[in-house]
């Protein structure tokens, strides 16, 4: 639920989430459970793209670890992995 006056605060004892601007702080300020800057609700469509964004980050992140492990993991089972070239790998994945 967004909302940014008094008359929304009956919704807002019912939502599972909601918010409201900053400048509406007094108002709704004990019962918003986020507040974002702007007047209108054009910084919800910011928040969404920044989820988006971090959504896809996880991803790609998640995707390189397991290849990595399955990679590395294979090649040491094997006895291929040189411990040296383990190390540097090990310390490179990290950063």
């Amino acid at each position: 639920m967004l909302g940014d006056g008094a008359n929304d605060s009956l919704a807002f004892d019912c939502a599972l989430c909601c918010g409201t601007p900053a400048i509406h702080q007094g108002v709704l300020e004990r019962k918003a459970d986020f507040y974002y800057l702007g007047c209108g609700i054009a910084g919800i469509r910011a928040l969404f793209e920044v989820n988006d964004a971090r959504r896809r980050s996880q991803r790609v992140q998640l995707v390189f670890t397991v290849a990595y492990n399955v990679f590395a993991a294979g090649l040491a089972v094997m006895g291929r992995m040189n411990p040296l070239v383990a190390a540097i790998l090990c310390r490179s994945a990290r950063c």
